[in-house]
C-alpha cells in the first residue's frame, strides 16, 4: 500500500524510541524485584539464577507464534509500526484485530485505494489507545499486592507469604484458560501429551542425576517436542 511506504520510515524513528523506553522499563523493573527480593527473602540467589534462565528459555517458543503472525500484521500497516506495536504489547492478534477494526469503523478496507496516510495514523492511535488499560491497570494491581505482600509477611521472618501460592494459582488459571481452547484440536492433544511426557521424564532425570541445569531448557525441548511429533502425526493422517 502507498500510505504504509509513504509513512514507514517516520515510524521507525517513533518506533525506536518507544522500544528503547521499554528496554530501559524492563531493567528498571528487574532492578526492583531483585532488590525487593533482597529484602524479604523470598528467593535464594541460586533460584533467582535458575528463574532468569528458564525465563530467558522458555520465551523463544511464544516469541516465534508472535513472529508468525506479526508477518501478517506487517503486509497491512508496515514493518515500523508492527515493530512499534508488538515491540511493546507482544500480541500481534490483538493489534491486527484494532487495526482491522480502526479502519472498518470509517469504512475503509486495507489494501484498497481509500487507505490513505490519514487511516494509517488511525489504526495506529487505535492501537495505542487499546493498551491504556494494560498500562493503567498493572501500576495499581502492583502497588496493591506489594503492600499485600508486606502486610501478610509482617515482622516475622518464619511467617509464610502467599506470593508463592498466588503466582501458582495464578499459573494455573492461565494455563487452564489456555487449555480450553487450545485442546479442542485432536492434533493439539498429541502435541500436549508427547510434552507432557517429556516434562516429566525430564523431572525424573533430574531426580536421578542431580543435574539441575536441565530444568532451564526443560520448557524449550518439551514444546520442540510436542511441536514436531504433532507435525509428524498430523503429515500421516492428512
Amino acid at each position: 500500500m502507498e500510505a504504509v511506504k509513504n509513512l514507514n520510515g517516520e515510524m521507525w524513528i517513533f518506533a525506536f524510541l518507544l522500544i528503547a523506553i521499554v528496554v530501559l522499563q524492563a531493567c528498571w523493573f528487574l532492578r526492583l524485584a531483585l532488590r525487593y527480593n533482597k529484602k524479604h527473602n523470598y528467593f535464594t540467589k541460586e533460584e533467582v539464577g535458575h528463574l532468569l534462565k528458564m525465563g530467558s528459555v522458555s520465551v523463544l517458543g511464544p516469541a516465534f507464534s508472535v513472529v508468525v503472525v506479526a508477518i501478517s500484521l506487517i503486509a497491512m500497516v508496515g514493518s515500523g509500526l508492527t515493530f512499534m506495536r508488538v515491540g511493546v504489547i507482544g500480541a500481534a492478534g490483538y493489534e491486527m484485530m484494532i487495526a482491522t477494526t480502526a479502519a472498518e469503523t470509517i469504512g475503509v478496507q486495507f489494501n484498497t485505494p481509500e487507505f490513505n496516510e490519514s487511516v494509517l495514523v488511525l489504526c495506529g492511535f487505535g492501537m495505542a489507545f487499546a493498551s491504556i488499560p494494560y498500562f493503567i491497570s498493572t501500576p495499581i494491581e502492583l502497588m496493591i499486592m506489594d503492600k499485600a505482600a508486606a502486610k501478610a509477611g509482617g515482622k516475622a521472618k518464619d511467617k509464610p507469604s502467599f506470593i508463592p501460592y498466588l503466582g501458582k494459582a495464578a499459573m494455573m488459571g492461565l494455563m487452564g484458560s489456555f487449555a480450553v481452547s487450545y485442546l479442542a484440536s485432536p492434533i493439539n492433544w498429541v502435541a500436549f501429551l508427547t510434552a507432557a511426557a517429556v516434562v516429566i521424564l525430564i523431572i525424573k532425570r533430574v531426580a536421578k542425576t542431580g543435574k539441575k541445569g536441565l530444568m532451564d531448557w526443560c520448557i524449550t525441548i518439551a514444546m520442540l517436542c510436542g511441536m514436531t511429533v504433532a507435525q509428524i502425526v498430523s503429515m500421516l493422517i492428512a
